[in-house]
């Protein structure tokens, strides 16, 4: 019987347990994000908000955001090196080899996307600069208040403040 016979059920094994462990380790350090999973919608009128979904999965968070005028804007962010902050994930599937782009570059028209999660918030950022070199910031921010979720949207243009509203936000 050839070493590699031997060695290839307990090889086997250690790699279902390394998996297993990696899954658990995942799973927990995805928990402080429960209070912000799931589709939410503002309470107040006139929020140019209509709808906030965010789903943690593999590591990832998919956000879903829907505005009142009916825009929507799709993204899936993943963690850096640093902790609680997450980037625009590379593009996935076929054709994904072909792009080394992790993330928008707004210095060519991209919008570059980030997120950041703290005790009690989960943010999301989006950064457009213009060919004029005017930028646009927009926030949105979820905070859990005595027990409850409210949703902060902010728009910057300039680094002057455009537009704020704030609202609880319920499933």
């Amino acid at each position: 019987m050839s070493i590699l016979r031997r060695l290839s059920a307990p090889l086997l094994l250690l790699l279902i347990l390394a998996r297993g462990l990696a899954g658990a380790l995942e799973a927990k350090a995805a928990g402080h994000l429960d209070p912000f999973t799931g589709t939410w919608h503002p309470t107040a009128p006139g929020s140019p908000i209509a709808e906030i979904a965010v789903h943690p999965a593999h590591e990832r968070l998919f956000v879903t955001v829907r505005y009142a005028g009916g825009e929507s804007w799709r993204f899936r962010l993943e963690p850096t090196r640093m902790p609680g902050i997450y980037r625009e994930a590379a593009s996935s599937g076929i054709l994904s080899w072909l792009s080394s782009r992790r993330a928008g570059n707004p210095l060519e028209g991209e919008p570059l996307v980030w997120g950041r999660s703290g005790p009690g918030e989960l943010a999301f950022y989006r950064l457009r600069i213009a060919a004029s070199g005017s930028y646009r910031l927009e926030q949105l921010l979820l905070q859990r208040v005595d027990g409850r979720l409210r949703l902060v949207h902010r728009l910057l243009a300039h680094g002057e403040p455009i537009q704020s509203f704030e609202t609880e936000v319920v499933p």
